[in-house]
């Protein structure tokens, strides 16, 4: 009986420990420091047919559910948000040093629509679902 109550005792202490020191653990390439400004020099299409003008954006990545990421896309200052978007994980070969973003043609006349946008040094990625 003695020997039951150190057990948990010590289990307990052990648990506490744990709480104690994780909320200051930090990834070094953890999704919540994934953002990026990018500017623009044409509209572009986002899903929820929406088309947003020439200009300068934030990408942001937001907590997701499950294994879908959420990005948010907001003005350059970001104080208006576009849009809250679900993205599925999209994975390429090579990774680059810089801000990747690939987009899909559309019709003529009509602006092109964001399809993936990778981060610096990661082979991982978010591609944008319509």
């Amino acid at each position: 009986m003695y020997r039951s109550r150190i057990f948990v005792g010590m289990m307990i202490m052990f648990a506490l420990g744990v709480l104690l020191v994780t909320p200051g653990a930090k990834a070094a390439n953890s999704v919540w420091e994934y953002k990026t400004t990018v500017t623009f020099s044409q509209p572009f299409e986002i899903p929820g047919d929406q088309t947003l003008p020439a200009g300068t954006y934030v990408f942001e990545v937001l907590p997701g559910i499950g294994m879908q990421e959420m990005v948010q896309i907001s003005d350059a200052d970001q104080t208006h948000v576009y849009a809250t978007l679900h993205t599925i994980p999209s994975y390429r070969v090579y990774v680059a040093d810089k801000t990747v973003m690939n987009f899909e043609e559309t019709g003529a006349g009509l602006p092109v629509a964001i399809r993936n946008w990778y981060h610096p040094g990661q082979k991982g990625g978010h591609e944008f679902a319509y």
